[in-house]
């Protein structure tokens, strides 16, 4: 049975003949439900998120050129945040996510609209620091 702490609440599924089954956790700090993900050596409680690639070098986010855009492996529609993983499928870095109307290309004195940006799902952010969810470590009875 999931135990409350003092930031994590268990969050259930109460049926309507008075069962309940653990779902995920809510982090009463942040304001959003969460799940405990594999960070390389350490696990953290963040929420939805989709996959994405590193941070784009030639790809932006604003009509300057300056914000790299962030490349999604799928559209979710509740996923406020996506995670960059490694080869190993671990997640290694946390960004607040908003979608990217557009994105552009080039450089700061020659920013042009990316022409194939109907054939990605791209998104802007920034990186939130890992420090900001809940760690957890793993423990046997």
């Amino acid at each position: 049975m999931p135990t409350d702490g003092s930031r994590l609440k268990a969050v259930y599924l109460k049926g309507s003949d008075g069962s309940n089954q653990f779902v995920s956790w809510y982090d009463s700090q942040r304001d959003e439900e969460c799940s405990f993900t594999s960070f390389g050596s350490s696990l953290r409680c963040v929420p939805p998120t989709v996959t994405l690639s590193a941070p784009e070098t030639t790809i932006f986010s604003d009509t300057k050129c300056m914000s790299p855009a962030l490349r999604g492996y799928s559209q979710n529609c509740s996923a406020a945040y996506g995670a960059v993983t490694d080869a190993n499928g671990c997640a290694s870095a946390v960004y607040k996510l908003a979608p990217a109307d557009a994105v552009f290309i080039g450089t700061p004195t020659s920013c042009k609209p990316y022409p194939n940006s109907e054939h990605a799902v791209f998104y802007s952010g920034a990186e939130v620091p890992l420090s900001a969810f809940v760690a957890a470590t793993k423990e046997h009875a």
